[in-house]
């Protein structure tokens, strides 16, 4: 908190926008939706003061954010970065559209380099990745040897048409700013969407520029969207949290649907291209990885990744290890792993902080042989229930309205309706958005706040919830 972090998120967040026009008319939804407050908010909430943008250049969005937030480190404007995206596919009429356009596979099935592939599935997936410079780093992954990022421009065949002229042109930039040899790449994480146009043009600018004169080994290639779909906005950092996972577990996994190779690809029918088709035991090495928006916005990064190897140190010293949970199971779980260093500096992380609702605490002194744990419960009494009332301000038009499908709530409301109707209020009628009474008089609003929380109460009881205490609010003491 209060450093200079930087936060850079990739995102497509139209779907957002459009799927909360069906929600209420919350006059903050504008600010939710956002895609600046992507990134914003994250600054926000974690007290980060360095740069804070999100960008969108489609399915590249993500490797393109990565591209920002490494210049940004490399100028000196972030000593670190929070590099973040999300997709969320909310609105099914852009799955509609897509589809039309021929861009989704049929059967449901992402065939990447497949001759038989005819389009991709859309996914859904969020991811965070943290950088920072070598010499600041605790844990180490995989070092970002370059990352570079490019544009089609104008093209004969249209804005969405790959363009394999440029992505080896990318490619060769890439290679280029991160200084090693094209025969020392060991893997090829491709963008590989499972489309007959764009698997070519990527495969063959692959082959032109890494396989020329390699004669040793083929180059292996995959695609997680084989296996995850196709996460668009988000796919760029999920194809590196493939590789940096594969990395850590010694194990590269296979592609799915890959039977027979694409024809119109060169390299794969001679083999200088392998498509990685099953799980195989894996060490790591130099990899690239590319991201293609489909209106040519292109990105590239390359790589060093390693398998991860935990050392483990003898502890000379007694070392207390706290720890506090909800539960005491809790408790026994999570000091059940004292020996493993990296959780324990974790835990010494979280629980620096009083955390709310953590009722026990527990800790230990582990010794070389033997580890002993003795364990404190700061309480055992039960937890109580308590209802809260709120008052004005949480109004919204046609809140409510859902619930009346419930029958105790519907009877509930009912019955206030009774109660209200000789004062010629038509609360019902409110509720359900059948008459359209002056938003402004505080008369409806009030009354369906309270009828509101009422029925909440009753919905409540009909299920024995039962509250050991209310407290109410402005008007929520009436309720």
């Amino acid at each position: 908190r209060g450093s200079k972090t930087g936060v850079f998120v990739g995102s497509s967040g139209e779907e957002s926008r459009m799927f909360s026009k069906s929600l209420n008319e919350n006059p903050e939804l504008p600010f939710g939706t956002s895609l600046s407050m992507l990134s914003n908010q994250i600054s926000f909430r974690y007290d980060l003061h360095g740069p804070s943008l999100s960008v969108d250049t489609a399915c590249s969005s993500s490797l393109v954010a990565l591209n920002e937030a490494v210049i940004n480190i490399k100028s000196g404007r972030c000593d670190a970065a929070v590099v973040a995206t999300i997709q969320l596919n909310l609105d099914p009429d852009v799955s509609k559209r897509y589809n039309q356009l021929g861009m989704l596979s049929a059967d449901g099935i992402c065939k990447s380099f497949d001759a038989s592939a005819n389009g991709y599935v859309r996914s859904e997936a969020a991811v965070v990745v943290f950088i920072c410079k070598e010499s600041f780093a605790r844990r180490i992954y995989g070092n970002i040897l370059d990352v570079q990022i490019n544009s089609d421009g104008n093209k004969e065949q249209g804005v969405t048409f790959p363009s394999g002229i440029v992505q080896e042109q990318l490619l060769r930039q890439t290679i280029k700013g991160a200084g090693v040899d094209p025969k020392s790449i060991v893997y090829v994480e491709a963008h590989g969407t499972g489309t007959a146009a764009g698997d070519t043009q990527e495969l063959n600018a692959i082959d032109r520029v890494i396989c020329t004169g390699r004669t040793e080994r083929p180059l292996l290639i995959g695609s997680v969207k084989s296996s995850l779909g196709h996460t668009e906005a988000a796919s760029g950092l999920s194809s590196i949290v493939k590789v940096l996972l594969a990395a850590q577990y010694g194990t590269l996994p296979g592609n799915l649907h890959f039977h027979n190779p694409n024809s119109n690809v060169p390299g794969l029918t001679s083999g200088r291209l392998k498509v990685v088709d099953r799980n195989i035991p894996w060490e790591g090495g130099i990899v690239g990885i590319s991201s293609f928006g489909f209106g040519g916005a292109n990105a590239h990064t390359i790589l060093e990744v390693n398998i991860q190897t935990n050392e483990t140190h003898a502890i000379e010293l007694p070392l207390i290890v706290p720890f506090s949970a909800t539960t005491a199971d809790a408790i026994d779980f999570a000091l059940s792993f004292v020996q493993d260093r990296e959780i324990i500096g974790l835990l010494h992380v979280i629980h620096n902080f009083d955390i709310p609702g953590h009722s026990f605490r527990g800790f230990c002194l582990p010794e070389t042989s033997t580890v002993e744990i003795q364990e404190r419960f700061l309480t055992d009494a039960s937890i109580q229930t308590w209802f809260v009332f709120s008052g004005m301000g949480s109004q919204a038009k046609r809140t409510g309205r859902d619930l009346m499908c419930f029958k105790e709530f519907r009877k509930s409301i009912k019955k206030s309706a009774q109660a209200l109707t000789p004062c010629g209020i038509d609360l019902i009628g409110y509720l359900t958005d059948r008459t359209n009474p002056d938003e402004s008089l505080i008369l409806y609003t009030t009354t369906c706040i309270c009828a509101i929380q009422i029925a909440l109460v009753d919905v409540l009881r009909s299920v024995e919830i039962f509250a050991d205490g209310i407290f109410g609010h402005s008007f929520g003491e009436v309720a």
